[in-house]
């Protein structure tokens, strides 16, 4: 017979409670903006991200967006402006 772990608790992470993931969906918005203009709108592909990080999280703080699809959707509607607003 094997013998089992007793388990005491079971814990999930709810809402980054325990586990920091907003760099990660930061990432995610990143690269669907990217991914939208260029193969869905035309856009040239380049090496150089659209977006860096710390835009993403400006436009996030600024923008007082429920969600990261919300966050998506301004961000491609800056980036589809002219050439001024994005690299």
């Amino acid at each position: 017979m094997i013998n089992k772990p007793k388990i005491d608790a079971l814990i999930f992470s709810l809402n980054d409670v325990l586990v920091d993931v907003r760099l990660s969906y930061r990432q995610v918005v990143r690269k669907a903006v990217q991914v939208y203009l260029e193969q869905a709108v035309g856009l040239q592909s380049s090496n150089e991200p659209l977006l860096t990080p710390a835009e993403v999280t400006l436009l996030q703080k600024t923008g007082n967006f429920s969600s990261y699809t919300e966050l998506t959707s301004s961000s491609i509607f800056i980036c589809s402006r002219p050439p001024a607003n994005c690299r």
